[in-house]
């Protein structure tokens, strides 16, 4: 079963953020599975194999005060 997190950066912060996020759930074996983008913020969907792998990202992208939702099943 795999497990997703959903993370929301404001625009224009999000878009200098998108290649420091991305590194840093990668570490957690995180793959991105989804990007959108509006005028208000970027919204980027990262699938883990375990839960675990999904809480860990969740915890550190949050802790840079950035919105994080998750983890779910995906």
């Amino acid at each position: 079963m795999n497990y997703m997190i959903e993370i929301f950066i404001p625009v224009p912060s999000g878009t200098k953020s998108l290649k420091k996020i991305e590194r840093r759930v990668s570490i957690h074996c995180g793959k991105i599975t989804y990007r959108e983008k509006d005028l208000q913020k970027v919204t980027l969907t990262f699938e883990f194999e375990k839960r675990e792998a999904a809480k860990a990202a969740m915890e550190d992208i949050s802790k840079d005060g950035i919105h994080v939702e998750g983890p779910c099943k995906y």
